[in-house]
């Protein structure tokens, strides 16, 4: 089993390297403090400390269960090598006509929305792709870390209301089987969410659900754990996307395009902000994360 004295030197001696959502002035961010014991405390409650102490993410090296300092250990490893929260020349391009994006929060428990819209962009780079979408996912969670404070009362909190957990919109208007991004991308992309933002997702809703949507959806439920099934619900072409989305998100809330009261144009530039990694540092992740290289370029 994987323990806490196996991983800890490599723990980030600054929280300003591994900011949830990142150092962006568009994004919010916890205030984290310099204490390593107070940033992997943190961590814990953003990514719901179990009660046994035991994981099983990352799934590469915990299939048999882990300590769980390991895996957020792990975690911050990652996030120190990979930039999820950084902007790159490569993803404001890949990124440009707005097919993601986090907005707003649900009227119930305060859930970020994370809205992405495959039918308006077809992958041109898979890494620049995919990571546009794990920006999202860190954007979000810094929303939900800036809505609840990181407090304490949220350990162990279960539930698909449980205000660190994200809302997600996929409408799928206008897409084609010829724009899904390869299966090995897309495992390679589920093995990253699931070691990383593990027990994230409160609820998704598949709005205009065509035939190319069900094949897709149909593909991607192999790689879907059963209890993330029971959040999904689905929404056919003919129905109203609006009113799917009521009774979790306000009107003023919905987006326009959803028949919504949101008037809100995204902006690429206005919505990553400026560029601050460079596309040379992050080829750089491979050497920094071995652990990675296998599956990432097998």
């Amino acid at each position: 089993m994987k323990t806490l004295l196996s991983y800890q030197s490599s723990l980030p001696t600054t929280p300003n390297l591994v900011p949830w959502g990142g150092p962006s002035p568009h994004t919010p961010t916890y205030p984290f403090t310099s204490s390593d014991i107070h940033l992997l405390e943190s961590y814990m409650v953003v990514q719901n400390y179990p009660s046994n102490f035991k994981t099983n993410w990352p799934n590469s090296q915990c299939k048999d269960m882990c300590d769980s300092t390991f895996s957020y250990y792990n975690t911050l490893k990652w996030r120190e090598s990979y930039h999820p929260f950084s902007i790159l020349n490569s993803l404001k391009s890949e990124a440009e006509s707005g097919w993601l994006y986090t907005r707003g929060i649900t009227k119930n428990t305060p859930q970020p929305i994370i809205y992405y819209r495959p039918g308006l962009h077809a992958p041109v780079s898979l890494e620049s792709y995919m990571r546009n979408v794990i920006y999202n996912l860190d954007r979000a969670a810094a929303v939900a870390s800036y809505n609840t404070g990181n407090d304490v009362k949220y350990l162990g909190g279960k539930g698909r209301n449980d205000p660190r957990r994200y809302y997600f919109v996929l409408d799928c208007k206008g897409f084609r089987l010829s724009m899904i991004p390869s299966m090995a991308a897309v495992r390679k992309l589920f093995g990253m969410v699931g070691d990383h933002y593990p027990r994230r997702l409160g609820k998704l809703v598949i709005l205009n659900a065509g035939r190319s949507a069900m094949v897709f959806w149909g593909m991607l439920k192999v790689l879907v754990p059963e209890d993330v099934k029971g959040k999904v619900s689905i929404v056919g072409a003919r129905d109203s996307a609006y009113e799917a989305l009521l009774p979790d998100i306000e009107p003023e809330s919905i987006p326009h395009w959803l028949g919504g009261l949101d008037t809100w144009e995204y902006n690429v530039d206005e919505y990553l902000g400026e560029v601050d990694w460079t596309d040379e540092e992050a080829k750089m992740f491979m050497e920094r994360c071995p652990e990675y290289a296998a599956e990432w370029l097998g």
